[in-house]
This record gives C-alpha cells, structure tokens and sequence, in this order.
C-alpha cells in the first residue's frame, strides 16, 4: 500500500502518461531523486529561507502545466502558524493561494474546483496544450498544491 492510497483510501495511479509529463518527472528526480509520485509521509518541506511549512505529502501531480506536490490538510496542520493569508478568489476561481510568513517565492494553491472542464492549461514554464478531454490536470478540490520549483526538502 502506498502512502498515498493509506492517506487517501484511493489506489494510486500515476499521472504520467505523456511524453511532456515523462520530461517533467525526468527533470524532477534530477533535482529531487528521493521524492515518489506516490506520496512519502517522511519528507519534509521547506521554503528556500529555511521555513518548514509541510511534513509528508500525498502524490507527485504531472499535468501538462507542470509538476505539482500535492497536500493533505494533515501534512500542513503542524506548520499552520507558517503560513498567512493570501489572495482568495472569486466563487468561481478553481484555487485560492496562501503565502509563507517568511516571505518566500511560494505559493500553495488551495484547490476549490478540479479543472475537468479545461482540456488546456493556463500559460507557463512546463505548459502544453494536449486538449485532454478529462482536464489537464488531475488537481482535486480540498488538497494543496506547491511547485517543486517553490521549495526545498529534508528526508
């Protein structure tokens, strides 16, 4: 059982099922050889200035606007005084995004809707347009997300 299906009490499957999500992973473990797509409950997370801000994480997200790590509420709860308010969008809005106190570049997206209903992603770094009828990616509403390029790990 991996930790993510134990977390979760879904079964994993992987995300990775392209050429551009295949580069992604390649360029990852390059940078972070110890982190698995199915989750790790011993990693810890921290901001580039030192901040821990989330212990263990459920999966490795590779959607075609990038790699995504992504959270449970119980990853975050006992760093919570680390994190502050940051912008919330509107109803409509698919996240809303919170900031570490210690000022870091990061951003952890509060997913509030999936985005099944956009076969393309938004433009950036890591984006491809492969006009997925399920969605770009598979970011599901209640979990957290972070961008491997936003932060830094201890094992």
């Amino acid at each position: 059982m991996t930790y993510y299906s134990s977390m979760t009490d879904e079964d994993f499957k992987s995300t990775i099922d392209s050429s551009n999500r295949s580069r992604d992973e390649a360029k990852l473990m390059k940078i972070f050889p110890q982190l698995l797509e199915a989750g790790d409950p011993a990693v810890k997370f921290i901001t580039k200035r030192g901040t821990r801000i989330a212990t263990g994480y459920l999966r490795i997200v590779y959607g075609d606007h990038g790699p995504y790590i992504e959270f449970a509420v119980a990853n975050l709860k006992p760093h919570r005084e680390n994190w502050k308010s940051g912008r919330k969008k509107g109803d409509q809005a698919w996240y809303n995004e919170v900031i570490p106190r210690d000022g870091s570049d990061c951003l952890l997206y509060v997913q509030k809707n999936d985005v099944s209903t956009l076969p393309n992603p938004p433009r950036g770094r890591y984006s491809v347009n492969c006009n997925r009828k399920e969605g770009y990616a598979d970011y599901r509403p209640g979990r957290f997300y972070i961008s491997p390029d936003q932060i830094c790990i201890k094992h």
